[in-house]
């Protein structure tokens, strides 16, 4: 079974033009809907819909997949069915795959619960039902306390005479949050004429507060959001893990280091060996020698890594090479090299860890009983690298140099999500070589 979230994003809007790019504390909507996505731990795929520019960079910019929406599906005629059903048949066609459910999410909702895209999925599994959305209670816009107009003249909407708010019949709005959808009633509804029948026979709701989504359609909601967001934790009692940061004590203790105290010092040896076992040997001696708890190594495939035209940096290119893939080529180490490698950190009695850059190389990594799996601040983004080395019951010491906050918030919420938060470590990194004293802002590991 695979789920699909789909990201609705339209560039045109009467109430608010791209309205997925306005921004509530420093952050576009259409960023906030990416990071709920991205911290699903029952989405298999997050694409965006969208005939949005703007929109379409930030999603690239999150390595999300963009479906690009043609105008007979972006203008206010065009029913969200429709364009969830484009998005849903280009990406099967890209990937040669079929999806089960679809998550509608609208790109303009910065403020949902946390885990409510999982709860929905996991309500429509688990009842059978064909739809699942969320909803929230009616306060006192209740449509028994609603009027029409005639000229000025007041008439009830519905004829009552209530006036106990208590007494009012429970009715719910939906809240935009999550809408989600079996790929055969998303299906079966087309060419129907009726924009709510994607939502097939058996409708479900999962109810809220009314605190715990936001749409925004005008100027209002985008003040009510940035209040919401602000005040979240005297709102509902929590802050979402996408917005949490916190602080991590050092998930592992290795046999015979340090106090868990002090600094735990790791040698990077990466390719420094040059593809030589013996040149290994001798720099896991001089880490020794200088006191280090640990070494590091790097596993992968230079065939895999790197396309032939992966251009190189500029302190590659200052030692003589030409070509990226070539280079790497020449500084692999087969897996006997590798264990050998191993073996002798074991006799020396010095900790091994080592940087995997695939998911096979997770399991070469695995073999060589290493200590913590290290994940390179590029590899952050990398779903599939990062579930399959959360599998093992590593340690993850994750750097995070090459990326933004919002990526490192994401990515740290999904894997604590995956049950590893009592192994996770972020590591502050700078991805400059070497780093200048004025780039290296060590007061960012606090954060």
């Amino acid at each position: 079974m695979s789920n699909l979230a789909v990201i609705l994003a339209r560039a045109g809007s009467k109430g608010l033009p791209d309205k997925c790019m306005r921004r509530v504390l420093g952050r576009s909507l259409i960023d906030y809907s990416l990071t709920h996505a991205l911290t699903s731990t029952r989405l298999d795929a997050v694409v965006l819909s969208t005939d949005s520019a703007p929109a379409k960079q930030s999603a690239e910019s999150r390595s999300v997949e963009v479906i690009d929406r043609p105008p007979q599906l972006a203008d206010d005629m065009a029913t969200i069915d429709a364009a969830a059903r484009h998005a849903v048949e280009k990406w099967e066609h890209r990937h040669d795959q079929r999806v089960s459910n679809v998550v509608i999410l609208y790109a303009n909702i910065p403020v949902r619960a946390e885990g409510v895209i999982d709860r929905a999925l996991e309500r429509l599994i688990s009842t059978g039902a064909t739809s699942v959305r969320t909803v929230a209670p009616v306060g006192k816009h209740h449509p028994d306390w609603l009027f029409r107009l005639e000229g000025d003249r007041m008439v009830q909407l519905r004829p009552n005479s209530i006036h106990r708010r208590q007494d009012l019949e429970p009715v719910y709005y939906h809240d935009g949050a999550v809408i989600a959808v079996t790929r055969q009633a998303l299906f079966a509804a087309a060419g129907s004429g009726d924009s709510q029948a994607f939502l097939g026979a058996d409708r479900r709701a999962l109810v809220q507060r009314c605190e715990d989504a936001v749409d925004v359609d005008e100027p209002m909601d985008l003040l009510l959001a940035e209040a919401v967001l602000r005040d979240h934790r005297s709102i509902s009692g929590r802050v979402p893990a996408f917005e949490r940061v916190a602080a991590a004590e050092l998930p592992f203790v290795v046999k015979g280091s340090r106090p868990a105290c002090s600094t735990f010092v790791v040698a990077e040896i990466g390719v420094n060996h040059d593809g030589q076992v013996g040149k290994a040997v001798q720099l896991v001696d001089s880490a020794i020698d200088a006191g280090a708890d640990a070494v590091k190594l790097q596993v992968f495939s230079a065939s895999e890594l790197a396309s032939s035209a992966a251009p190189l940096a500029e302190y590659q290119k200052a030692a003589g090479d030409d070509n990226q893939r070539e280079m790497l080529r020449r500084l692999e180490l087969s897996d006997g090299e590798l264990q050998q490698i191993a073996q002798y950190c074991r006799e020396r009695g010095i900790a091994l860890l080592a940087t995997p850059f695939s998911p096979r190389d997770v399991e070469r990594v695995v073999r060589l009983g290493v200590v913590a799996i290290k994940i390179a601040s590029t590899d952050l983004t990398n779903t599939p690298l990062l579930r399959t080395a959360a599998q093992t019951t590593l340690p993850l010491v994750v750097s995070t140099g090459a990326a933004t906050r919002e990526e490192i918030l994401a990515t740290s919420a999904r894997l604590r999500a995956w049950r590893v938060a009592d192994r996770l470590v972020l590591l502050h990194c700078v991805s400059r070589y070497p780093a200048p004293l004025s780039s290296i802002n060590l007061r960012a590991i606090a954060s």
